[in-house]
């Protein structure tokens, strides 16, 4: 079933100004789209109304054809898994209890299967936090905490995973492990929209890259049509230069 993501004169109005303004976009299952703009250019907020997150904006995103406001709250949890920016833990539980919260939409809240204990597993063991699985998660440091919750939004198994700069706080060899593992989410026919700061990171994962400022989508396209100098440039407003290498590398000039 076709399950594209599309949006249209989507608009988000906070403290009296437009922090997203009149969006438009087509996003398609088993793709990576990163979103890339300075601070405040309205990516967060982009992909919280995208994510179903904004009750406001929901009427103007389409899953599948179908607008969020028609979709039950059950559903859109099956469909749609979200890692916010600042992911919070409430509870000091075990590392593999939490993970396997985000199976609760396909179990009811009821005993896990064999199946969910097997997807659970899996997606510990590529976030690497298998070792951690008996741990308490206030016990562990900021980064395995971040490969925790992106394992229990993983664990969901979600038509669209949207994940809001999920590499902050991860140091160079698990920021590799999470680019892999969002690129392996879209091969099997997940879409992926994610939020990065780090051009080269989106030149890495991304099949699609939306750049914004000032809350308005200013390009949008293949990902070499889109990481040019001239392009970043203008959402950054510092000048780029383009090194040949594979991929190639961006850097301030």
């Amino acid at each position: 079933m076709n399950c594209d993501l599309s949006f249209a004169s989507l608009s988000l109005i906070r403290g009296g100004r437009p922090v997203v303004d009149r969006a438009d976009g087509i996003f398609e299952q088993g793709k990576v789209t990163a979103i890339l703009g300075a601070n405040g250019a309205g990516k967060s907020s982009l992909l919280s109304c995208l994510s179903g997150l904004v009750e406001e904006a929901r009427a103007g995103v389409r899953l599948g054809g179908r607008p969020l406001t028609a979709i039950g709250a059950g559903e859109r949890a099956r469909l749609i898994g979200l890692l916010p920016q600042r992911g919070e833990i409430h509870w000091n539980m075990r590392v593999d209890a939490l993970v396997a919260l985000g199976r609760m939409a396909h179990s009811g809240g009821g005993r896990l299967s064999e199946e969910d204990r097997a997807v659970i597993f899996s997606v510990m063991a590529d976030m690497d936090i298998a070792h951690l699985a008996d741990r308490a998660v206030l016990t562990l440091s900021g980064g395995e905490q971040a490969r925790v919750l992106l394992a229990r939004v993983l664990a969901g198994e979600p038509q669209w995973l949207f994940a809001d700069e999920p590499l902050a706080s991860l140091d160079p060899a698990h920021q590799l492990v999470v680019l892999g593992r969002l690129g392996e989410t879209a091969r099997r026919g997940a879409g992926v929209v994610v939020v990065l700061h780090d051009v080269n990171h989106a030149a890495r994962v991304a099949d699609h890259v939306v750049l914004m400022k000032q809350g308005q989508i200013v390009a949008c396209g293949p990902r070499d049509a889109i990481l040019t100098p001239e392009w970043l440039a203008e959402i950054f407003a510092i000048p780029f230069r383009r090194i040949e290498a594979d991929p190639p590398l961006l850097v301030p000039a």
